[in-house]
């Protein structure tokens, strides 16, 4: 809290935090947002492990149910983890589809009207 200074609004009297070292708002609702993932991450896994042991609570420790929950619990940790990661693969794949130049090669025209190659891009 050394960077940040307190301030409360009056008509909401809630705190509200603003950057006092000289960087951006931009720069300090990235690093929220980063810390807020975080969060996130660690709250699902909390809350996928309290759904598995409530599970083998009500089902008095039916196999079955314990495991269905805990695929269930995997399956929704994976899916929290996994969704930055997919935003990030898809963000690489678009970059990576850039407009590339095509090299077409024409054939039995006569020499003298034939050009080496024809770049076009689409």
């Amino acid at each position: 809290m050394s960077n940040l200074a307190s301030v409360t609004l009056h008509l909401l009297t809630l705190p509200l935090l603003i950057p006092l070292d000289g960087g951006s708002l931009l720069d300090w609702a990235a690093s929220a947002n980063a810390k807020t993932l975080n969060l996130v991450r660690g709250i699902s896994i909390t809350l996928g492990v309290i759904f598995v042991i409530w599970q083998a609570v009500a089902s008095r420790m039916a196999m079955a149910r314990v495991i269905i929950s805990g695929l269930a619990a995997g399956i929704f940790i994976w899916f929290v983890f996994n969704v930055t990661d997919v935003r990030d693969r898809v963000g690489r794949d678009l970059e990576s589809s850039a407009a590339q130049p095509r090299v077409i090669a024409i054939a039995h025209a006569p020499a003298a009207a034939r050009p080496a190659t024809v770049t076009t891009t689409f």
